[in-house]
C-alpha cells in the first residue's frame, strides 16, 4: 500500500500560474498618436491578449508606451538602412542599440515565454497537457 496522493489530489507548487482561462481583458488604452497602422494593430493585440492580465493599464502604461515608441523608432531606422545606398555604421549601431532596448523592455513586461516563466506565469494556450514531472510521478505509482 502506498501513501502517495492520487494524481487528482496533487498540487504542484513549482509550476507557473496560468493566464488566459477566460477572464476578459480590460479595454486597450489609447495608443501613442504617432504609431503606424501596423503598430496600432499590435497595440490592440497586446492589450486584448492574455498577457494583458499581467499588466496594469495605469502603472504599466508608460513602459508599454516607451516600448511601442522604440518599435516605431526601430522601424524608421530600419527603413533608412534599407534605403541607404551604402551601409551606414551609425544607423547600424542605432538599430542594434534599439533592438537591445526593445528586448529588455519586452522582458520586463513579460512579453516573451521566457520572461513569463521568470515571472512564474504561463499562458494556458502554451501549456503542455502534462509536465514531465507529472508523468514521472504517475509512473512511480
Amino acid at each position: 500500500m502506498s501513501d502517495a496522493k492520487s494524481a487528482e489530489d496533487r498540487q504542484r507548487r513549482n509550476m507557473p500560474a496560468s493566464l488566459g482561462g477566460g477572464a476578459e481583458p480590460a479595454a486597450a488604452p489609447d495608443p501613442p498618436a504617432d504609431l503606424s497602422d501596423v503598430l496600432r494593430g499590435q497595440w490592440v493585440g497586446l492589450w486584448s491578449s492574455p498577457v494583458a492580465a499581467l499588466m496594469d493599464p495605469v502603472s504599466d502604461l508608460p513602459a508599454v508606451v516607451r516600448l511601442f515608441e522604440l518599435y516605431e523608432l526601430a522601424d524608421r531606422v530600419q527603413a533608412q538602412l534599407a534605403a541607404a545606398a551604402e551601409v551606414d555604421s551609425g544607423l547600424v549601431g542605432a538599430r542594434v542599440r534599439l533592438a537591445s532596448e526593445i528586448r529588455l523592455a519586452e522582458g520586463q513586461l513579460g512579453l516573451s515565454p521566457r520572461a513569463r516563466l521568470a515571472l512564474g506565469v504561463a499562458l494556458v494556450a502554451g501549456q503542455k497537457a502534462a509536465s514531465l514531472d507529472d508523468l514521472a510521478d504517475d509512473a512511480d505509482e
